[in-house]
């Protein structure tokens, strides 16, 4: 194999590796977006529900919706990413 090729096949493993370690350390600013809604805003849905404040160690509001239904087979717990 040529000298160049290998050069060139090096050249493209390195920076592969590069771009996946860069990703991986970046990935929670890739998914998610925080964003603040005012502590005043009034969610409508049609279906009831409950609304919920958790807050954590580290002085941060989590905000929760709790949504009843009337026959269950589980229970689904969702966090929205970036979409």
């Amino acid at each position: 194999m040529p000298k160049y090729l290998k050069c060139f096949l090096v050249g493209i493993i390195i920076l592969y590796i590069s771009l996946c370690g860069i990703v991986y350390f970046v990935q929670e600013k890739l998914i998610f977006f925080p964003e603040q809604i005012d502590l005043q805003y009034a969610f409508k849905f049609e279906e009831p529900f409950e609304e919920h404040f958790i807050a954590t160690d580290d002085g941060i509001q989590l905000n929760l919706l709790h949504f009843e239904a009337q026959q269950t087979r589980g229970a689904v717990l969702h966090f929205h990413g970036n979409a």
